[in-house]
């Protein structure tokens, strides 16, 4: 079996559970209780790899400011990272054919 490449979160641990690393075109979701860091942890990672390559960061729930002060909270660099606050998943999609980011978190998704 031909191994499929990826690419790393530069998180050790999400590399692992994710197998080595990110697969181009896949979609990964991350679920759990309220409070527990998501939001957090994929900022943390998105950051990372904004540093690397194209990255968006879909907001639905927070603004831009709060986003930015909570990276900053966190000593993250951000300066490389889109961000946009926005729910309507048409204005995502074109968003997201016009920057072409190579990654891209939607935070978050509501039923």
């Amino acid at each position: 079996v031909e191994e499929i490449p990826r690419f790393s979160t530069a998180s050790g641990e999400l590399d692992r559970v994710l197998g080595g690393g990110l697969v181009d075109g896949s979609v990964v979701l991350i679920g759990g209780d309220p409070g527990i860091g998501k939001s957090t942890i994929l900022l943390q990672t998105l950051c990372s790899i904004a540093s690397r390559m194209p990255a968006l960061y879909v907001t639905g729930e927070e603004s831009q400011q709060q986003v930015a002060m909570r990276a900053r909270r966190l000593g993250l660099p951000q300066d490389q990272l889109r961000v946009m606050t926005e729910t309507c998943i048409e204005s995502i999609i074109a968003t997201a054919r016009i920057e072409k980011p190579k990654v891209m978190v939607i935070d978050s998704i509501q039923t």
